[in-house]
């Protein structure tokens, strides 16, 4: 009898553990999903990625980069000098990504007359064709670039998506965020670059 109060005793405790893990990691989803696979592409060894995290420090110049639309034609970040531009790194199979893609819609035509830019930089592996499909399902209203193992480096091997710059126009990085904003954040982010109007 005492063993089986004994065996009892810690078959509960066992079950009342994985009650309060489950509920631990359903309350506390992850508000980024990670890259590594293009991140490891990104650089040959670990001194180009702390050279490249450097220069993506907020105050750092942004690195310049050149990326195929949807379509094939090239874009470049010159195309956006004085711009405030908003540099967000995502996938269409990461949930806070999408999760966030409404807000940066609403963002994006709100801000627009301001002078501030919003371009996605698809992190998708392959052919955008399926990123366009995506694209015009969720009405995003800026443009979307297909990301290289080159700018991912740049910007400091991009590990979690969504990842955002917010690039000021003076060219430098004036914010970041790692994970997804709510509209609230994101508004907040840009109405305090508008207002130091760099």
């Amino acid at each position: 009898m005492k063993l089986m109060e004994k065996h009892g005793v810690n078959l509960f405790l066992v079950v009342l553990a994985g009650a309060f893990a489950g509920i631990y990691l359903t309350s506390n989803k992850s508000s980024s999903c990670l890259t590594r696979g293009i991140s490891e592409r990104s650089t040959a060894s670990g001194q180009a990625a702390s050279s490249a995290t450097a220069k993506t420090t907020v105050g750092a110049r942004a690195p310049t980069w050149e990326l195929p639309d949807l379509d094939g034609n090239l874009i470049s970040s010159e195309s956006f000098r004085g711009d405030i531009v908003v540099l967000n790194f995502w996938a269409t199979w990461c949930p806070p990504c999408r999760a966030e893609l409404p807000d940066f819609v609403e963002a994006q035509a709100a801000y627009r007359e301001k002078g501030v830019s919003f371009i996605g930089v698809s992190v998708d592996m392959g052919a955008p064709e399926h990123v366009r499909e995506f694209v015009e399902n969720y009405g995003l209203n800026y443009p979307v670039v297909m990301a290289t193992a080159e700018i991912v480096g740049d910007y400091g091997n991009v590990e979690a998506i969504p990842t955002t710059f917010f690039i000021g126009r003076d060219g430098r990085i004036a914010d970041m965020q790692i994970g997804g904003m709510d509209g609230s954040m994101l508004r907040a982010k840009i109405d305090r670059i508008l207002k130091n109007r760099t």
